[in-house]
Formats: C-alpha cells, structure tokens, sequence
C-alpha cells in the first residue's frame, strides 16, 4: 500500500480530562518475507484473562478489562434529529468496513473516515456523524477502561 492506499491511523483520548486528536496520520505497512503487509495501528502489553466470548451480564459496555466486539451500522443522518454527543468508559478500536463517517469530539475537532481506516477513541465526549447519502458499518472492539 502506497500513496492514497496507505491505511489513516487515528487516535483520540483523554489524557487531562479534555478531548484531543493524538494521531492522525497515514501508514505505511512494512512487507513481511511472505509478501503479505502489516501495519501497526494500535498496541498495549496486558491482555484480556479470556476470549470465550462469554460476559457476566454487565450491558453493552464492559467493565475494566473486559471486551466487546461490535459491528455499528450508521444510517445516513436525520438533519430534524441532531445525532447527541456520548462518552463511555472504554478505549474503542475499530476500522470503517463501509462508507464514509465523520468522527467529531466535543472539543470541535473532528476526521472523516472512509473505508479501510481505523481509529482509536478512549473516553472522549464523540459523536459519529453519517450525511449519506450510504450507509457505514465499522467494526469496532471496546475494551473497558472503568474510568
């Protein structure tokens, strides 16, 4: 991947309690012997105790260390019905699989997203944002953070 097929990267969090974009910026994946290309997009060194794919009943969001695997399905937006603002304990990472959204943080900063890229939003007052005229999908794993 080269040129406008690099992968786009980006990354929001709350470090100070305010909303900021850490990263945006376009990857370049390095080539393995095998010919197949990786790119690093996010990392952390402590794992989650299991992946049986079970939860003890704690709703949507999980508790601290726990996961969630969702595919979101974004219908263009209703302009008589403003899409709210959210938040929630968790460090979100997910790819747009299809379409194209906008990611906007409440600090007024925002990306557009299109198929193929990636994100890393950690507890960040954020909405997402679909004028259309398609529909989005993203896939997105939420890892709960408790605070």
């Amino acid at each position: 991947m080269t040129g406008d097929d690099a992968l786009v990267r980006v990354v929001e969090a709350t470090p100070t309690g305010s909303a900021t974009t850490i990263r945006d910026e376009r990857l370049s994946p390095r080539t393995l012997p095998t010919g197949r290309e990786l790119a690093d997009l996010w990392q952390t060194d402590r794992l989650l105790q299991t992946l049986d794919g079970t939860a003890d009943g704690h709703g949507p969001f999980p508790p601290v260390n726990g996961a969630r695997l969702w595919q979101l399905v974004i219908p263009p937006d209703d302009p008589a019905a403003p899409t709210a603002f959210h938040a929630t304990p968790t460090i979100d990472l997910g790819f747009v699989l299809r379409g194209r959204v906008t990611l906007e943080i409440q600090d007024g900063g925002s990306v557009e997203l299109v198929s193929g890229d990636s994100f890393v939003q950690q507890g960040a007052a954020h909405r997402w944002l679909n004028p259309g005229p398609e529909t989005t999908v993203l896939g997105v794993v939420v890892i709960g953070t408790g605070g």
